[in-house]
């Protein structure tokens, strides 16, 4: 992303994205004031213009797992052209054993995925469903279905009814793909392979369209040194609208902000010393998304992006989490960040499949927890990872910057 602090429109939303928190409790939100120059961060600005290259993630928010069926969540939504007729959905043990025991799916006859969301949830969570064994029919319903899996057999395959020609879009509680041994999980009566025209992979609550960032990476505020770059545009900004014989307003703006530039300075050596405590070999985060790039190349990790080897949703086949397990392998993975609690079935499914631990705590990638603020997310990122590669996080040195970045808003 070069010369992202050129374009107004980056910078807005990387500082909406880290620092969305009024602090009510505080009498304020953190306020960034101005504090010159910083030709002493050189070091950390070229790596702003790093990230022109890099490839970009397709829109697949993680919304969580689904091993507990929470009401009304769905997994993945695909939409079908069909015509009137049978078909057969097949569900495979992988590894000896089903994904789960039974899921629920809907069926709608519908040509918008999104249009159809609310209603599926609200299927999905009824306890108004029908429950299908091996064989059942399948059929577009406002009911939910229960599909319970043959655990003496090594596949289970339902019937598929379409009573007329259209679009269907089917609804499920897990991942289809997550059911594939040797075959293609929907067939026509002639054995043929039906794909979806369109799909929404691991979307538990339907924000499929709130991860596209366009080809880059945009979260430049995990590096603290974008942070003070973007605090110094908004500074003078700020200043362009008071008048400079206001010579009070423009000496407490400069303050506050020199009290930022030094607290996110001390934010950064932070992270370094707890960084330091991790074995090289083991500086490699993995995460679904792109979204850690400018706090690898900060504090000297690889990062890795599961989707850029899963490949977009039309291509999430079984030879392509073949490849991610060989890649997790060969790589010595040490853990698995999610990107929320629980994490999807996705990230579960490569977990079990490749031995390589999922991260205890989820990782904060686009906005700030729930109750903390802009230095908060990056003490919690960085103990959760430091503490899930080998390393040994002092939360408590952490715990005061957290606190001292409060009292700014005193």
């Amino acid at each position: 992303m070069r010369n992202w602090e050129n374009k107004k429109n980056t910078v807005v939303v990387g500082v909406s994205a880290i620092d969305v928190d009024d602090h009510s409790d505080h009498g304020g939100h953190d306020d960034h004031s101005d504090h010159g120059g910083h030709d002493d961060h050189a070091k950390h600005s070229a790596k702003v213009d790093d990230h022109s290259d890099h490839g970009g993630h397709d829109d697949h928010s993680d919304h969580g797992g689904h091993d507990d069926h929470a009401e009304g969540a769905f997994e993945w939504a695909g939409k079908f052209q069909l015509s009137k007729g049978s078909y057969k959905w097949s569900f495979e043990k992988v590894d000896g054993e089903y994904a789960d025991p039974a899921m629920k799916m809907v069926i709608l006859k519908s040509n918008d995925i999104e249009g159809s969301e609310d209603l599926a949830k609200e299927l999905l969570g009824s306890k108004d469903s029908i429950s299908r064994k091996n064989n059942g029919t399948l059929i577009a319903s406002n009911k939910a279905f229960i599909l319970n899996f043959d655990q003496r057999k090594e596949s289970t395959v339902f019937n598929v009814d379409i009573k007329e020609d259209g679009q269907y879009i089917f609804f499920t509680e897990h991942m289809p793909f997550e059911f594939e041994a040797t075959q293609h999980f929907f067939k026509d009566v002639l054995n043929s392979d039906v794909e979806p025209i369109a799909q929404v992979p691991d979307e538990g609550e339907g924000h499929h369209h709130h991860h596209d960032h366009g080809g880059l990476d945009p979260h430049v505020w995990h590096d603290p040194h974008n942070i003070i770059k973007m605090g110094n545009i908004i500074s003078k900004n700020l200043k362009k609208d008071i008048s400079v014989f206001n010579r009070g307003d423009r000496k407490l703006i400069s303050e506050r902000f020199k009290q930022a530039d030094s607290l996110l300075e001390g934010l950064d050596s932070w992270i370094i010393e707890q960084v330091s405590s991790i074995p090289e070999e083991n500086r490699v985060i993995v995460s679904k998304h792109k979204a850690m790039e400018y706090y690898g190349d900060a504090f000297g990790f690889e990062t890795i992006s599961l989707l850029d080897f899963l490949g977009d949703s039309s291509s999430l086949r079984p030879e392509n989490i073949s490849s991610t397990l060989k890649m997790l392998d060969e790589e010595k993975v040490q853990a698995i960040f999610p990107e929320q609690i629980p994490a999807s079935k996705l990230l579960r499914n490569l977990s079990r499949q490749s031995s390589v631990p999922l991260a205890s705590n989820q990782i904060f990638v686009d906005g700030l927890m729930m109750d903390g603020n802009t230095v908060s997310v990056a003490v919690h990122n960085t103990c959760t990872i430091v503490d899930s590669l080998g390393g040994s996080c002092d939360k408590e040195s952490g715990s005061n910057l957290e606190s001292e970045w409060y009292k700014l808003s005193d």
